[in-house]
């Protein structure tokens, strides 16, 4: 498919498919042709090498990516390191200085466990949709905030995703699968984190 792209994504809460669906849109005005799926049964018989590129996104919760996303993307990392590849991360912890060291330690763990070398990488804060939260999850969620120094109002929704981030994420691997178009090489290597 010239100029398809795969967009992927493993969602807990909601955030990293409204991220997904953001870098879909910035890719369609890039004039791509952009299909957005859930990995799981929507990615059950997918043939990456019939895209030209797959973004794959996928959350942080309670420390590790979730399984799910672990076994896709070890299953299909050969094919994966064969097409323009970038992946992004959404997490709370992007959203505190102090805990960006452990998330990139978290992401450099999932590249090396899944052997998937994606050309562009990063990491976008995510967010706390407190009315999606049972009595539980919400108590704990204010503790941890508390802890760190942020007082909530418990009935509020918050975002933390910088969306120019996503945007220029997008933008940057527009520009990859517009060099592979014309047949040239990648001078953008990997996007560090941070």
């Amino acid at each position: 498919m010239a100029n398809s792209v795969a967009v992927l994504f493993q969602t807990s809460e909601g955030q990293t498919r409204k991220v997904a669906e953001t870098v879909a849109s910035h890719l369609r005005s890039q004039g791509l042709s952009v299909e957005v799926m859930e990995v799981g049964r929507e990615t059950r018989d997918l043939v990456v090498g019939a895209y030209q590129g797959v973004v794959v996104g996928a959350s942080v919760h309670a420390g590790s990516y979730p399984r799910k996303i672990r076994k896709w993307l070890s299953a299909h990392h050969e094919s994966l390191n064969g097409v323009a590849s970038a992946f992004f991360s959404v997490s709370m912890s992007e959203a505190d200085e102090e805990e960006r060291e452990t998330l990139k330690g978290l992401l450099e763990g999932l590249l090396e466990e899944t052997r998937w070398t994606p050309e562009i990488v990063a990491s976008f804060a995510g967010a706390l949709p407190f009315s999606k939260y049972g009595f539980i999850k919400k108590r704990l969620m204010n503790r941890i905030m508390s802890e760190k120094g942020l007082e909530l109002e418990e009935g509020r929704d918050y975002e933390y995703t910088d969306w120019d981030s996503v945007r220029e994420f997008a933008e940057r691997y527009a520009a990859l699968i517009e060099e592979r178009s014309a047949g040239k090489s990648s001078p953008l290597g990997s996007v560090p984190l941070g």
